[in-house]
């Protein structure tokens, strides 16, 4: 009976030996993986989460200039047990007329995704470069490189999830925004 127990708890330690083999060993992926919240039946973590540099805008820089946008990117896990609905988000380390939109990629044309993100139970999003992603835009000033954005998502229930994402360079993509000129 003892071995049983044994192969009980081995075959049930098989899905994160393999999920940590598949891993990252760099620095930025060890620190932006974080659990964000865990109450009741919500469970979101970010896991290689981080958002792009960017450097200070020209005084005459217009809104839906590239030199005025910055993006966050990873992957949104919902360890818990129902869905979850990502209506908005906000960093609470940028001015307060920075402007934030959920992004989609249809087609190649990424513009403001209605309706949210949705996660299912037990699912995961993933935000990337040239794919869906969390836009931050009208930012003049500098996000360097080795800080932190602090981000708040917004959930469709009205409940509130905080983690803190780090800065690293990362080259723009081949991205379309003709929505937003």
């Amino acid at each position: 009976m003892k071995s049983m127990s044994y192969i009980a708890i081995a075959v049930a330690s098989l899905p994160a030996l393999l999920l940590a083999g598949c891993s990252s060993d760099s620095a930025d992926s060890a620190a932006a993986t974080s659990e964000v919240a865990s109450s009741g039946e919500i469970a979101l973590s970010m896991e290689n989460g981080y958002c792009r540099a960017k450097a200070k805008s020209p005084a005459d820089a217009e809104f839906n200039s590239m030199e005025t946008m910055t993006a966050c990117f990873g992957e949104l896990v919902n360890d818990g047990d129902q869905d979850i609905n990502i209506a908005s988000f906000t960093v609470t380390n940028l001015p307060d007329e920075t402007h934030y939109e959920l992004h989609q990629t249809i087609d190649g044309v990424m513009s403001e995704k209605d309706g949210g993100f949705e996660i299912a139970a037990g699912a995961y999003k993933t935000l990337e470069p040239g794919g869906d992603h969390l836009m931050v835009m009208e930012i003049y000033e500098e996000i360097p490189a080795g800080g932190d954005l602090d981000l708040v998502l917004t959930l469709s229930e009205g409940s509130t999830v905080e983690f803190s994402l780090p800065v690293r360079e990362q080259a723009a993509g081949n991205e379309d925004y003709s929505d937003l000129g």
